[in-house]
């Protein structure tokens, strides 16, 4: 095993890690020495990305939204590895629907999996953090959990409360040695952000709106990052370009930045690990720090 690798030898559970940004993300992390348990709906997807990537890789079936099948999934890395290391909450559901035509069903199924399968992995998985007295928790959020878009009420309250969720559990766990980042994809080529586009009347209109919102989220020498962004450079690179922030997030050389939020090509609220939690409320949205994903690595 290369000791040089980021994540050598950690254990690392990415929920929807079968296709996507959670494959990409799966993919990354075996290149930096992790081993990792892909948990997924997909399971005949998750499955052959294990086979393909090695020994180290299993694969399970996943339902984030029942408790049941996410303590199934914890308890089975446990019983594997004695402890996770690194817990990756990718798996998320969209829903491009107005607010009126919403039935309480989808309303569920987009609240159930974005935000309630993030928290049940947490608390499932993170005691036995606690435990160790550390581990990183990446939560994946989106832009749309930062500024709002439109048919997108259910989807972006969910993102929106990973956000604070987020913020509100590194709070309560900050003197526990386990770190909680949120990472908010904005612009990136997925299929997820086509059928979104695709409902627009005007599509490179829609696409040209979600780069200007990064845009007008970014101060000082953020904005030639978002120019960058509107140009289309950093959005070409896709799921890969999030999976470079993961990893990043997911290793040792992030041991100070806690909590953080980062949108696609910004970083912010990079907040020092020493701070009491009166204190951490008060620089949430005061200390703001940019930078390009590249920096990661």
């Amino acid at each position: 095993m290369n000791t040089d690798q980021r994540l050598s030898g950690k254990r690392c559970i990415v929920t929807g890690g079968a296709n996507g940004i959670g494959e990409a993300t799966v993919r990354r992390f075996v290149r930096e020495g992790a081993r990792v348990l892909i948990a997924d709906r997909d399971i005949a997807a998750a499955e052959k990305l294990a086979h393909e990537l090695g020994n180290d890789i299993f694969a399970l079936h996943c339902d984030v939204r029942l408790e049941a099948s996410v303590k199934s999934v914890a308890d089975a890395a446990i019983a594997r590895w004695d402890g996770v290391d690194v817990l990756v909450n990718n798996a998320g559901s969209e829903l491009n629907r107005t607010y009126d035509q919403t039935t309480v069903d989808e309303w569920d199924m987009v609240l159930d999996t974005d935000l309630k399968g993030p928290w049940l992995f947490c608390k499932h998985v993170v005691p036995h953090m606690v435990k160790a007295g550390s581990g990183s928790v990446i939560n994946v959020s989106s832009l749309n959990g930062l500024v709002g878009f439109p048919l997108s009420t259910a989807y972006g309250s969910a993102k929106g409360g990973l956000v604070v969720f987020t913020k509100d559990i590194a709070i309560e766990l900050a003197k526990s040695g386990v770190r909680f980042n949120c990472v908010c994809p904005g612009v990136i080529q997925t299929p997820m952000m086509e059928r979104w586009t695709d409902l627009m009347p005007d599509k490179q209109e829609a696409q040209a709106m979600l780069r200007g919102a990064v845009a007008e989220m970014a101060t000082g020498e953020g904005k030639t990052i978002a120019a960058a962004l509107a140009a289309g450079v950093l959005a070409r690179r896709g799921p890969v370009h999030i999976a470079t922030a993961n990893a990043y997030l997911a290793g040792r050389d992030a041991d100070l930045l806690r909590p953080v939020y980062a949108a696609l090509g910004l970083t912010t609220g990079v907040i020092g690990p020493d701070l009491p939690p009166a204190a951490r409320r008060q620089h949430y949205d005061r200390d703001i720090v940019y930078g390009t994903l590249a920096e990661f690595g």
